[in-house]
């Protein structure tokens, strides 16, 4: 073979090499994009269809989650929540239901992976939250958050410690909550209401007044 063949067919190889390595990458990408397809498809038809768990509110003890970096522990005693960061500061009572009624029935809109082998890829071999809550009878149901899948607007989640990947919309939005959030305030309705009577008191006590000078 002359030194010129082999030069034809070095460059032929080549070229085969590129094709097949664009070929590769366009295939790639058409894949991706079906699967992104197929995700959106399945969560658009299987919304809120997979029940992950389920619990009855009224024998929830004890939550907690983590917030702008903060950990925040939840406790209830004697029908009522308090936060064990701050146990001094009243909550709202009507805030905190809204927070366990979450746990009642947690659904996934997709099951992404059955026995998920590289967790990474979910971002649950570090997740952005670890959502906790536990019984009076002891028991305890552990969600970990990972990320966001912007293409559905939905979170990868896992839960005690299996490799079940889920597809979850607001469950973890909900607990996007601080201390001070949860502090209950004044009622703005029986402020203006106090207000109202006090001035109507102020008034009559200034027309009496008036009456009384003028007599």
């Amino acid at each position: 073979m002359t030194k010129k063949s082999k030069i034809k067919k070095l460059i032929t190889l080549v070229i085969l090499l590129i094709a097949v390595l664009a070929t590769y990458f366009v295939v790639g990408k058409i894949n991706k994009e079906k699967q992104e397809k197929e995700l959106i498809e399945s969560s658009s038809e299987d919304a809120d269809t997979i029940t992950i768990n389920s619990i009855d509110t009224d024998t929830i003890v004890s939550f907690s989650y983590t917030y702008n970096d903060i950990a925040y522990e939840f406790y209830k005693e004697n029908d009522t929540w308090y936060c064990s960061n701050d146990t001094s500061q009243e909550l709202d009572q009507d805030k905190l239901g809204e927070l366990v009624a979450n746990f009642s029935n947690v659904t996934a809109s997709r099951l992404v992976e059955d026995s998920a082998t590289d967790l990474g890829q979910y971002g649950l071999d570090n997740p952005t939250n670890v959502i906790s809550v536990t019984d009076r009878d002891g028991n305890t149901t552990v969600y970990n958050i990972g990320n966001l899948n912007e293409t559905v607007n939905g979170y990868y989640v896992s839960s005690n410690g299996n490799n079940t990947v889920f597809l979850v919309s607001s469950f973890p939005t909900a607990f996007a909550k601080s201390l001070d959030d949860l502090i209950k305030t004044e009622d703005t309705t029986s402020d203006e209401t106090t207000d109202t009577t006090t001035k109507a008191a102020t008034d009559t006590t200034s027309e009496t007044t008036t009456d009384t000078t003028q007599n």
